[in-house]
């Protein structure tokens, strides 16, 4: 699949007019091992603006996996900096207790929070880029990206594509 939407050419689409909740994407897509740093994710405001309030929070972590199994993906990291997958003594890798946002390694995410007033993202506004990482992705041998989205008090609908910039 490769189209154009806000300019970009689309590789896949990870959410489509989602609710904002805390939910992971709804498809997976293949992006290969080597992405040369030219593939995104990007994020937009669905088909209603996305509005948080002050005490409100909208977070989003990208997750890598080697096959197409939603669920099965995990936060791309390099265990303990050690700069690959490397098991610990019972053969479980130490991201794979921390609840899916690693503490021993790099996440690859963002946070919003409005902390006073209002934020809003009006229909079709990106909302941010989260960078899919070419060494990290090897290392992991990932082959395939989803979103995860957590969300405190937020409203609105999200897009999210995975994007080429050549």
């Amino acid at each position: 699949m490769a189209n154009a939407y806000h300019g970009k050419t689309i590789l896949g689409e990870l959410m489509d007019n989602i609710t904002v909740g805390d939910a992971d994407s709804t498809q997976s897509v293949y992006v290969g091992k080597a992405t040369n740093g030219k593939l995104w994710v990007e994020i937009y405001a669905g088909e209603t603006a996305v509005v948080l309030g002050s005490a409100d929070a909208l977070e989003f972590y990208l997750q890598t996996a080697s096959s197409d199994t939603l669920g099965d993906h995990e936060a791309p990291i390099s265990h303990d900096n050690s700069g690959g997958k490397t098991p610990d003594a019972s053969g479980t890798f130490a991201h794979e207790e921390a609840n899916e946002i690693a503490t021993d390694g790099a996440t690859y995410g963002v946070k919003f929070t409005a902390r006073s007033g209002t934020l809003t993202f009006a229909v079709g506004d990106l909302i941010a880029e989260i960078a899919i990482p070419d060494t990290m992705m090897r290392l992991c041998g990932h082959t395939y990206v989803q979103l995860k989205m957590i969300n405190t008090g937020v409203s609105g609908t999200i897009d999210a594509f995975v994007v080429a910039r050549m």
